[in-house]
């Protein structure tokens, strides 16, 4: 915010639109064609997730200083939510029984994060799993449903990626991948034995593949061109999602023995995408499309701004003080 004050001591202050900004739609990306067909209305989305069996789409949607999370039945159209407490939710990750979401938040009390796992079906208030003392998020679930990855923030100023058993009455995160660098993990191979882990120990982001549990083998997905893209394991493990601001693309898998990379395929050309990033893109399990953000028309451009004069704003801000 641009701030200033005159002679008398008001303030006045430019507000710039940004949350209209960035109104999205939902719709369907056709892999084949690059086609797009929005089926919800306009909306300030947060993360999007298409549930293993395709069946529902989880989806945040961010409302000012809130925001809720919308699970969609893909096949009736209903749709309910599960979470509207106050605050920002972030990421976001399906079970494998598409059953349960996970994501993460900031507690009521603002002195931690929180990562927590919702029923689709509510009924019940989302349940508290983890809190620690900085920004963490919801990385990964292990395939057999027994394992949460999560990437959360340590006092060396970096991310480490955590393990949290689901099949334990007491859990505790343990450290599975740390480094000089930021370790995130990214994505599960769909028989959970490999990894896809992103690390910037040094100044580019690499893509790695390791095995899990880690026996120090590392796979470098791709070729410097990749650095900054966004990956996903495709449904079949025959193949990587990458999605950079050109193209979407599959680059070919073989696990046969280790891991060998094979044709990389251009699907279709990276349009419709706000940001170009994991957030704006989930892939369904048919293969043949994905649901993504696409931009509300109009909203491309510079976002709008106002000039706000306020008189004997310091009494406002004591009364808020005050409050706290």
């Amino acid at each position: 915010v641009q701030f200033g004050f005159d002679q008398a001591g008001n303030l006045f202050y430019r507000r710039s639109d940004r949350l209209l900004q960035n109104r999205s739609t939902l719709a369907w990306l056709e892999l084949a064609t690059g086609r797009t067909t929005p089926f919800d209305s306009p909306s300030v989305h947060g993360t999007a997730r298409l549930s293993p069996d395709g069946r529902f789409l989880a989806s945040v949607k961010n409302l000012g200083t809130a925001s809720e999370i919308h699970v969609r039945d893909l096949e009736s159209g209903g749709s309910r939510i599960i979470s509207t407490l106050s605050g920002t939710k972030y990421g976001g990750v399906w079970s494998p029984d598409s059953r349960y979401y996970f994501w993460s938040r900031g507690s009521l009390d603002g002195e931690h994060f929180e990562v927590v796992r919702g029923d689709r079906a509510g009924g019940s208030p989302p349940e508290v799993l983890l809190q620690l003392p900085a920004t963490s998020f919801a990385g990964a679930v292990t395939p057999d449903g027994r394992g949460l990855l999560v990437n959360f923030y340590t006092n060396d100023l970096n991310y480490e990626i955590g393990y949290l058993p689901l099949d334990e009455d007491e859990p505790e995160l343990r450290v599975i991948n740390g480094g000089p660098g930021n370790q995130v993990a990214l994505d599960f191979s769909p028989d959970g034995k490999l990894l896809l882990y992103g690390d910037t120990a040094t100044a580019l982001q690499n893509i790695f593949i390791s095995r899990f549990p880690d026996t120090g083998d590392r796979w470098r997905v791709g070729t410097r061109d990749m650095d900054h893209a966004d990956y996903a394991w495709a449904h079949d493990g025959q193949g990587i999602y990458i999605l950079d601001a050109e193209n979407l693309s599959l680059l070919g898998v073989d696990t046969t023995n280790g891991v060998t990379f094979t044709r990389r395929e251009v699907l279709t050309r990276a349009v419709g995408l706000r940001r170009y990033d994991a957030e704006d893109i989930s892939f369904h399990p048919d293969g043949e499309r994905a649901v993504i953000l696409l931009p509300e028309s109009g909203n491309q451009g510079a976002p709008t701004a106002d000039v706000i004069y306020r008189e004997a704003w310091f009494g406002d801000l004591e009364r808020i003080m005050a409050e706290r």
